[in-house]
């Protein structure tokens, strides 16, 4: 079963992307010192997020 978001929820995305600040992005969350559980959510909730960005950008142009 794939996941998808439509073009309203994917500019909403978006537009709180831009609000970001690029300092959460500096690697300040610690990664190593996060427990193996903690590392492990992580990993699924980035996997997740970058899965859906893609497979909707993907269906945005049309190429599946």
């Amino acid at each position: 079963m794939a996941i998808s978001i439509d073009n309203k929820k994917n500019m909403e995305i978006k537009e709180i992307l831009k609000t970001i600040d690029p300092k959460e992005f500096d690697g300040h969350t610690e990664f190593p010192n996060l427990t193996l559980e903690q590392k492990l959510i992580w990993i699924m909730q980035i996997s997740l997020f970058v899965f859906e960005i893609c497979n909707s950008f993907f269906k945005d142009q049309n190429l599946y």
